[in-house]
């Protein structure tokens, strides 16, 4: 439940983004808000996650595809982004804690296989 709390105050984070990005050109309605593209550093940081996590989740089809994309040059659109991290906030069947729990035991148990390969290595 702690995991829902944190991402939507993530999507509430990013519609602060969005208000300040557009406050400060006074000339831009706020309409274009929800058209403002921005990177995958500031995706991340709003859902609080790594820009390789956010890829992959951009790669797995779960977070939205981007906007833009050229070389070197890949944007997502503000709107689309906070709609994301609002529906990972409201979807009860996705539980952050337990993903980073999974995740965190698998990563210890390939690292133990990886020690105990090496020390067999050494051993022969």
């Amino acid at each position: 439940m702690a995991g829902h709390i944190r991402t939507h105050q993530r999507g509430v984070f990013l519609r602060r983004i969005e208000v300040e990005m557009f406050q400060q050109d006074s000339k831009m309605p706020a309409a274009l808000a929800d058209l403002a593209l921005i990177d995958a550093a500031t995706c991340a940081r709003a859902g609080g996650m790594s820009s390789s996590r956010w890829y992959s989740l951009v790669q797995s089809g779960v977070a939205p595809k981007p906007a833009v994309s050229q070389v070197r040059f890949v944007r997502w659109r503000v709107a689309d982004v906070a709609a994301f991290l609002e529906k990972l906030a409201s979807d009860s069947t996705i539980d952050a804690s337990e993903a980073n729990l999974r995740r965190a035991k698998n990563a210890r148990h390939a690292g133990l296989r990886k020690r105990a390969n090496q020390l067999q290595s050494a051993a022969a």
